[in-house]
């Protein structure tokens, strides 16, 4: 039996150690598919998203995925990601407005935040690009009682699915 595999192609580095975390606690071992997990280091949304049309030419991948924030997802940018994942049959995951902020309000924190990465690296006990300042504040139980409050966590929880 052929192992499925899937792409995840995230805007920086704090969304990739989040996700790498996530995977990590979403017991995925034996669920019969690989993942892979990159940044694009930034740029806007089209950008990432032509980032996992590349990876695609170069590795082949059952399903692919990018996630990115919503700041830079105006209406010319819905446009180009919609042509490129029409043609790609990528998912599109949009971290509302941002990925930091998502992550402390699955943590409890109230808005109005500041520099929510600063914020977000605070609560967490280190900074948010590496995935060890997770391990001890990001739980599966934290992350699956958010499913029904934030649409983004479940769509992010849904790629480790089986």
């Amino acid at each position: 039996m052929a192992v499925e595999t899937r792409l995840i192609v995230v805007e920086g580095y704090g969304e990739k150690a989040g996700l790498e975390h996530m995977r990590s606690i979403a017991n995925v071992r034996g669920a019969g598919f690989r993942s892979t997990i990159r940044c694009a280091r930034g740029g806007s949304p089209s950008h990432i998203v032509q980032q996992a049309v590349k990876q695609q030419d170069f590795s082949a991948f059952d399903k692919r995925f990018v996630v990115f924030d919503a700041d830079k997802y105006d209406d010319r940018e819905q446009e180009r990601v919609r042509d490129l994942t029409d043609r790609s049959e990528i998912t599109v995951i949009v971290c509302a407005p941002n990925y930091d902020e998502l992550i402390l309000r699955v943590l409890g924190a109230s808005p109005p935040f500041g520099n929510a990465k600063n914020e977000l690296g605070r609560l967490l006990g280190g900074p948010p690009e590496d995935r060890r300042s997770y391990e001890g504040s990001l739980s599966i139980r934290l992350l699956n009682e958010a499913r029904s409050l934030e649409i983004s966590i479940d769509e992010l929880l849904k790629i480790f699915d089986r």
